[in-house]
């Protein structure tokens, strides 16, 4: 069952984004559970679908988590930002603001799933979950209330 909070993210419109995108792209997956994994934004694929890391970038997800022997069905994904980013050409990366404004939903979503292991996917992820932390490597996790936050190469 979704918290009464998910539908108020459905519905956001606090940013320009929401004027240029299909839907808010929420979390998707177990809650609670063990992994999150959260990336940047949705691309043209999880806006049409309105589901996180699905098209080319789930399938590279769905590789990746095997190699790790992790099964998708464990894994809480979601974005940093919750619309699409488009420009003229290609997808975006989402500016600061925009992200900021999304920020409250990955805390709530970070508070429901209660993960143990939180993989951050590229700089953006990785700037608003540890901010002013300075990397040394990525993969190398660094712990905060009792939860490892990865960070780790945008794909």
């Amino acid at each position: 069952m979704l918290p009464n909070w998910y539908h108020n993210m459905l519905a956001c419109h606090a940013c320009t984004l929401r004027a240029t995108c299909s839907g808010v792209v929420g979390g998707d997956g177990p809650t609670p559970a063990t992994y999150m994994l959260i990336g940047e934004a949705p691309g043209a694929e999880e806006d049409k679908s309105v589901i996180p890391f699905t098209g080319r970038a789930g399938s590279e997800l769905d590789y990746f988590l095997s190699l790790a022997v992790i099964e998708r069905s464990e894994v809480f994904v979601t974005n940093s930002a919750r619309c699409f980013p488009p420009s003229s050409r290609h997808p975006r990366t989402p500016k600061p603001n925009e992200v900021a404004t999304c920020r409250q939903w990955l805390l709530k979503e970070l508070e429901w799933v209660q993960p143990k292991v939180v993989i951050l996917l590229g700089a953006i992820a990785i700037n608003n979950m540890l901010p002013g932390t300075k990397l040394t490597q990525h993969g190398v996790p660094y712990w905060q209330e009792g939860i490892a936050y990865v960070p780790m190469y945008h794909p």
